[in-house]
């Protein structure tokens, strides 16, 4: 998973770093930026998909034994990757809109 956080995060520095003024040339980089970062996302909500089914099985088996408030809390606490991947998951989809945006703007600007 290291390594796909490492990827993500390489193509996001790499949007980044494009020039505020792309022109039409540049659709194809934003093109596979675009097509990298969401089969990227694809791989990590696997992982988060995960991580969530690991925090439900430890709120049902602390349900034995505590409240639902306390199991809930007990849950976070052992699992702080879940929290850690929805974050993550959803920083990287709004990096995702804007490169569409941006490439929308661009394909527009090109047929005006």
């Amino acid at each position: 998973m290291n390594e796909l956080l490492e990827e993500i995060s390489e193509t996001i520095r790499e949007y980044k770093s494009l020039d505020d003024k792309l022109d039409f040339q540049q659709c194809e980089t934003l093109v596979n930026l675009m097509k990298d970062l969401s089969s990227n996302l694809f791989f990590l909500e696997t992982h988060l998909n995960d991580a969530r089914q690991e925090y439900y099985g430890t709120i049902v088996k602390l349900l034995k034994n505590h409240s639902a408030t306390e199991a809930e809390k007990r849950a976070k606490d052992l699992h702080p990757d879940k929290r850690m991947l929805e974050q993550l998951t959803r920083s990287a989809g709004k990096v995702l809109e804007s490169i569409r945006s941006h490439l929308s703007y661009l394909k527009n600007e090109k047929t005006h």
